[in-house]
């Protein structure tokens, strides 16, 4: 950690209206000890800092400028640069990077859990399998620490995070503990406070969180129906698989939930997959071209003030380049062993192009 009082001390010495001078008398040091410190060439004694607190009517942690918690502005900060280092593709600085963060901040369970998650997104952003595999376990042991957090909401996050963790590790006990860790309700209360509100006839509140739960709803039939299309694939049952996913497209599309999400592209990838796999070169390049107009779809969805269904719910903007989201998924595509058949056809290779321009 740096400590950086310099500036602190010799502003809190003006507002006294103190010289360097009578500073050093009254603490038995030089003048030229107290102008070191203003410049942050030497810091006090720890002996020294009660008494220079006092005098500057201050106290400790102001002089040494701790903070105990960071503003959210100052996370967003953190996690932004960090998820520009994480795009150069050298993990190991960015996560040197967060855990020094971590290091000056380590009460910080915000900080910690935005860091860990953006770390979570980048795993095997750098191609090298080890570092990957460090990236990961470093990961993990952040989102271990938040299993004891006094911030529920983090903690259950956190929780959920490592459940996929474990699961990427194939450590599937683990997995199954974090989720069984997790509180379970019958019956969401939410829905009641609806109604309650409407009730009240406070129209507008009663609004908000109705669209929230209908889109976290939409959101887990949609991983439901995902699930299913996977199972149906393990028993080779592509036509099944294809059909649940072309539910998914059509609920979305009918709910709007297309417009928030882009959740149809991860459809239309899989069909491709699904095709590829039994030998449709054509139909399989017919979804990949479905899927590069949802997934730009995706990067274009700012706001929803006109939707019908979810004009009140608020996005939060990703700080994840479209470039980077577009070109790992163009190099995902053409590494991938069910796409291995397409990769000399020519509406294969410009869909790749296609694809990478979207940054």
């Amino acid at each position: 950690m740096t400590l950086l009082m310099g500036k602190t001390i010799k502003k809190l010495r003006k507002e006294q209206d103190l010289t360097q001078e009578q500073v050093a008398a009254a603490l038995g040091v030089t003048t030229a000890a107290v102008s070191k410190w203003e410049t942050d060439s030497t810091y006090p004694d720890i002996s020294l800092l009660n008494p220079l607190a006092r005098m500057l009517r201050t106290n400790v942690d102001r002089l040494v400028s701790f903070e105990e918690e960071l503003s959210d502005i100052e996370v967003a900060n953190f996690e932004k640069k960090a998820r520009v280092i994480f795009e150069t593709g050298d993990s190991r600085k960015a996560m040197d990077y967060c855990n020094e963060l971590l290091k000056e901040y380590p009460a910080d369970d915000l900080l910690r859990f935005r860091l860990a998650s953006t770390s979570f997104f980048y795993i095997g952003a750098s191609g090298d399998e080890e570092e990957a595999a460090q990236q990961l376990a470093e990961t993990i042991r952040h989102f271990e620490t938040l299993r004891s957090s006094e911030n529920l909401e983090l903690r259950h996050a956190s929780l959920h995070v490592l459940a996929s963790l474990y699961t990427m590790s194939d450590d599937l006990d683990k997995a199954e503990e974090a989720i069984e860790e997790l509180p379970t309700a019958d019956y969401d209360t939410r829905m009641m406070k609806t109604n309650i509100l409407y009730m009240k006839k406070e129209y507008e509140e009663s609004r908000k969180l109705t669209q929230i739960c209908l889109f976290q709803q939409l959101r887990d039939i949609g991983l439901h129906l995902y699930t299913l299309a996977k199972i149906a694939c393990k028993y080779e049952q592509y036509e099944k698989a294809m059909t649940i996913a072309d539910i998914g497209i059509k609920l979305d599309k009918l709910l709007h939930v297309d417009q928030i999400t882009g959740t149809n592209a991860n459809y239309y990838l899989f069909k491709a997959e699904i095709l590829a796999r039994v030998g449709e070169k054509q139909s399989a390049l017919m979804e990949l071209e479905n899927f590069i107009p949802a997934l730009q779809a995706a990067f274009a969805i700012k706001e929803t003030s006109g939707d019908l269904l979810f004009d009140t719910i608020q996005l939060k903007d990703s700080s994840v380049s479209t470039q980077y989201i577009a070109e790992r998924m163009a190099d995902l595509i053409e590494q991938s062993d069910e796409f291995q058949p397409l990769l000399a056809e020519e509406r294969f290779i410009a869909l790749l192009e296609k694809l990478r321009s979207l940054g």
